[in-house]
């Protein structure tokens, strides 16, 4: 008899909306409510000739038959799954199942209850949002509740390169750029409280490390969940970037920016920049509607003025050199670049203006001028040799350069010992002395100095005395600056006065032998010491003298015309140096005369150099001091030898310029750039980053020299150094290896395609045509790249050959491009 309950049930069995079955143990139907034969299209009949098995998907049927199992032996209560029925027509039909276990009265498993849900149409809708998810332009994400993303589609592995897994399972805050963190998280506060969000910007991290810009866009839907898409904008925050730095730069440049209207009578101005307002001195006010001609005065004669009006006519772009009158009627000197605007159809909109007030420039140029004829007059003039001298760890030697006082002093043209530095004609018994003083010098990396003789071809003997120092040191190679001075003279005087000492002597060691003869000796000593002053008088190095308390017992008359001390005598050393300017500091910081002063105390003064603070301008001076000894060895007193070597001091600063820049276009030569790519090279390897060498080729430079002349070559040269430098980054080398030949050294590279980005700038900003006196000339450049590694020595001529031959790719490609090598 059927009980209340168990009525109760099978009415809602039968009636229910709800799918309902009853299943034995081993999957077979026992029974299914009329919801559940619609849902699977069998009568009751066919379904108790079938197991739930029959009807299951192949793909859902191993995850429903495990957890039945596990219910049937004890180890869950009951299970739920989406899975897949299949209808009597062959279509698979999605249903939220639950399937629980009835037990018998013993407690025994006796069949399975099974209740389902059709689904279908949500499965629709998730299928349709999750290709809509996948194909989706945008990067669309779903976060989870924790601080990771839930959910990614493949958009954001082609955005960013991180994988899914990589972005799921990691705190999204650490893709953030560290400055955008705290923004983010304020704005993801409050969009999880409610607020949407729209366009709010960060920076993400790519996984090659580079940053790229995202805009957000969210949505919190009913259920909770937040739904959110981001798209790249790199691009056009680079543009947005760009703009308001060309604005800001506008503003901030320090040339005067000017903008013409030319499709308007009179082509007056309609804008200015505050640094014109500040060159010209007037208002942007006043100048506004006005043509420029009102800078020029009453100054319309001028060649360039017709040049720029021509240029202008005829829609080009011209730089010329004026002379421009400010508000108060002073006279600038005005570099104007000016250059057309035109639209997509090349009608011409506008004329852009760059000043430059090069007024300064050219007084210093003009000044430089003067300062190389007054250098050039004093290379003449100075009675001395001046030579740069170089020695490398391979044992190379030689020299960089000599002035015209080689054939004076040695005897042999200075193109021969340029040639061979081995055919110097050292005395042969003073040779050994000679290489043994510059294998010290190269040893120690200090000052050289020699005094010898020379063995001239002409068979004369000459004294000379050789000083230089290091003025370049690059790894082991060392180049030292200095002079050669002939001292024959002096070296006779100094005999000359020996003799005349030794005379003395003997006259005194007679006194004690012939009283008789005293006063004839005291007029012979007289005569000697007239001697010595005349001698001393003559000269032009400064001798001064003191005795063993430090008062100033003799100076002569060059010692007192570098002084500026009318006689001296008498003075302490203090005193001395307070006086004449001429003097050092001690850890006290008082003053110390630094010449006899150490020679009092038994030390050799040697080219010890000083600067002269006295007089109209500094001078440098230098002195060797040594003491005076009795025949006891006691010291009795000190004498310093003074040397005025400023103008010396200068030729070498000047020599070192011309050793290390290309004259032409200002830049590195060959030697200092061999020197910075070295340098380059070892950082590249200590850093692990790249490097990258680019070699540069005027593209048919030698017509343009056919054609313009060299004075229009030079200036073509000229302007593509300007460019390169222009479009590098100021921590990059431009050089000049020669020719029409530059390179340039890249560091710090992120990528070699970084390379190829610059090679391509420079390729562009080198096209546009040069302005010469003769017209205008068309040019492009062939670029090579290197990519250079750390290996000293043969690996750096490995990059320059591999240079050169990708050089040799461009422009067997037709020039104005550049290749990469391989």
């Amino acid at each position: 008899m059927i009980t209340e309950q168990e009525d109760l049930f099978l009415r809602a069995f039968r009636f229910t909306s709800m799918g309902m079955a009853l299943v034995t143990l081993d999957g077979r139907w026992l029974d299914a409510n009329e919801a559940f034969i619609r849902l699977v299209g069998y009568t009751r009949m066919e379904l108790k000739e079938l197991t739930f098995q029959d009807i299951t998907h192949p793909d859902d049927l191993r995850a429903d038959v495990h957890l039945a199992n596990q219910m049937v032996n004890g180890l869950i209560p009951s299970y739920q799954l989406d899975k897949r029925y299949l209808h009597r027509n062959g279509q698979p039909v999605w249903v939220s199942l639950t399937v629980s276990m009835v037990r018998d009265r013993d407690g025994d498993p006796d069949f399975l209850v099974v209740q389902a849900s059709d689904i279908s149409a949500r499965k629709r809708v998730e299928a349709e949002r999750d290709a809509f998810f996948d194909l989706s332009p945008d990067m669309l994400v779903i976060p989870g509740r924790s601080d990771c993303f839930e959910r990614v589609n493949d958009r954001w592995t082609e955005v960013l390169g991180w994988s899914a897994q990589e972005l799921t399972s990691r705190p999204f805050l650490d893709f953030v750029h560290p400055d955008d963190r705290t923004r983010t998280i304020a704005e993801a506060r409050a969009t999880c409280h409610g607020r949407p969000l729209r366009g709010f910007r960060n920076r993400y991290r790519h996984k090659d490390g580079d940053y790229l810009w995202l805009e957000w866009n969210t949505r919190l839907v009913g259920n909770g969940r937040l739904y959110c898409s981001a798209r790249d904008v790199t691009a056009q925050q680079q543009v947005l970037e760009r703009l308001r730095v060309q604005g800001d730069a506008l503003r901030a440049a320090s040339n005067g920016i000017v903008i013409i209207d030319p499709t308007v009578a009179e082509s007056p101005i309609v804008y200015c920049n505050p640094a014109f307002e500040r060159i010209t001195g007037y208002g942007q006010a006043e100048v506004l509607g006005r043509n420029c001609r009102f800078l020029h005065r009453n100054d319309k004669d001028q060649d360039q003025l017709r040049k720029l009006n021509e240029a202008m006519a005829a829609g080009r772009e011209c730089q010329v050199v004026l002379r421009n009158y400010r508000k108060s009627g002073q006279l600038f000197i005005n570099e104007l670049l000016m250059a057309p605007v035109r639209d997509k159809a090349g009608r011409l909109l506008n004329y852009v203006g760059i000043l430059e007030d090069i007024t300064e420039r050219v007084r210093a140029q003009d000044e430089l001028r003067h300062r190389e004829l007054h250098l050039q007059q004093i290379m003449k003039r100075v009675p001395a040799l001046i030579f740069q001298w170089h020695a490398h760890p391979d044992g190379r030697q030689g020299f960089n350069y000599i002035s015209e006082r080689c054939q004076d002093v040695f005897g042999v043209p200075a193109r021969a010992l340029m040639a061979d530095w081995s055919r110097v004609p050292i005395h042969p018994e003073d040779m050994t002395c000679f290489t043994d003083s510059i294998e010290l010098a190269i040893a120690d990396r200090s000052d050289w100095y020699f005094e010898g003789r020379l063995l001239r071809p002409d068979g004369e003997v000459r004294w000379i005395k050789a000083t230089s120092s290091p003025t370049e040191m690059s790894g082991d190679a060392m180049t030292f600056t200095g002079i050669v001075l002939d001292v024959t003279s002096e070296r006779q005087a100094q005999e000359h006065h020996r003799v005349h000492e030794h005379r003395i002597r003997q006259v005194v060691e007679s006194a004690s032998e012939a009283f008789s003869t005293r006063k004839e000796l005291e007029r012979k000593l007289e005569q000697e010491r007239q001697l010595l002053n005349t001698i001393l008088e003559t000269i032009d190095v400064g001798v001064k003298v003191c005795d063993a308390n430090g008062l100033i017992v003799l100076v002569n008359r060059a010692a007192r015309e570098l002084s500026g001390i009318a006689d001296g005598r008498g003075m302490t050393l203090v005193e001395w140096a307070e006086a004449s300017g001429m003097y050092g500091m001690n850890a006290s910081g008082e003053k110390k005369e630094m010449g006899l002063s150490q020679s009092l105390q038994g030390r050799l003064v040697r080219n010890l150099d000083l600067e002269v603070q006295g007089g109209q301008e500094a001078r440098q001076v230098t002195v060797n001091a040594k003491p005076l000894r009795d025949g006891t060895g006691a010291i009795y007193g000190a004498v310093a030898v003074m040397s005025d070597v400023t103008e010396l001091k200068a030729v070498e600063q000047q020599l070192i310029l011309l050793a290390r820049y290309d004259t032409l276009t200002g830049l590195p030569n060959r030697r200092h750039f061999d020197e910075r790519l070295a340098e380059a090279l070892a950082r590249a390897g200590r850093s692990g980053q790249i490097l990258a060498l680019m070699v540069i080729d005027v593209d048919h430079f030698k017509h343009i020299n056919d054609t313009h002349g060299h004075a229009g070559g030079d200036a073509v040269l000229r302007e593509m150094a300007m460019r390169l430098k222009r479009h590098v980054r100021a921590t990059d080398t431009v050089a000049r290896l020669g020719g029409d030949e530059f390179v340039v050294i890249l560091e710090g590279l992120g990528s070699d395609e970084e390379a190829d980005l610059i090679a391509a700038k420079l390729v562009h900003a080198c096209r546009q045509p040069i302005v010469l006196q003769d017209g205008e000339v068309d040019i492009s450049i062939s670029i090579s790249i290197g990519i250079g590694s750390s290996a000293p020595g043969r690996d750096q001529d490995a990059l320059m050959l591999g240079a050169d031959k990708a050089l040799y790719e461009a422009k067997w490609a037709g020039r104005n491009c550049f290749r990469r090598m391989h």
